[in-house]
């Protein structure tokens, strides 16, 4: 199956669509489309790691030039982003079950789908991404589920 990268779902707001804003690059930066960035001290953007926090979702790869203006998504706790589940970044096979996990996020190990950040339901004491329901339905490979970001894992803009 297709692994998919994290995305932007839905919006919690009638008529809503997602936040975007476009931030400078930091220096010798290897994020790829659909990884959890954060601003830096310099309100530059880089890669962000699963146990600090992010602003928002990268919207393209990164360039490696200091100062190119990357579009990310941003992250609020009303809208649902999707992404395949994996466990441990390796294939999951969808169940009910997933629905109200508390996870995290890491790389695909899935062959030829390793530049793709998915939901890690293995990692339950990350509590980053609360699951909210299935994309594709119960017994998918390498299934989609819907997410949201918890509020404590959101870095507010300017921070």
């Amino acid at each position: 199956m297709t692994v998919f990268a994290l995305a932007w779902a839905k919006s919690g707001s009638p008529s809503g669509g997602p936040s975007v804003l476009f931030y400078p690059e930091e220096a010798s930066q290897t994020f790829k489309k659909g990884d959890p960035v954060k601003l830096d001290t310099t309100g530059e953007i880089e890669a962000s790691v699963d146990t600090g926090g992010s602003l928002g979702i990268a919207g393209r790869d990164a360039t490696t030039v200091t100062g190119s203006e990357i579009p990310v998504t941003l992250f609020n706790s009303h809208d649902v982003f999707t992404a395949s589940a994996s466990e441990a970044g390796a294939t999951h096979t969808l169940v009910q079950g997933d629905v109200g996990l508390r996870c995290s996020w890491i790389k695909s190990t899935v062959t030829g789908e390793t530049a793709k950040t998915v939901v890690d339901l293995s990692d339950t004491q990350g509590d980053v991404f609360e699951v909210v329901g299935l994309r594709d339905p119960v017994g998918t490979v390498d299934g989609r589920v819907y997410f949201r970001v918890v509020n404590s894992q959101i870095i507010p803009e300017g921070s």
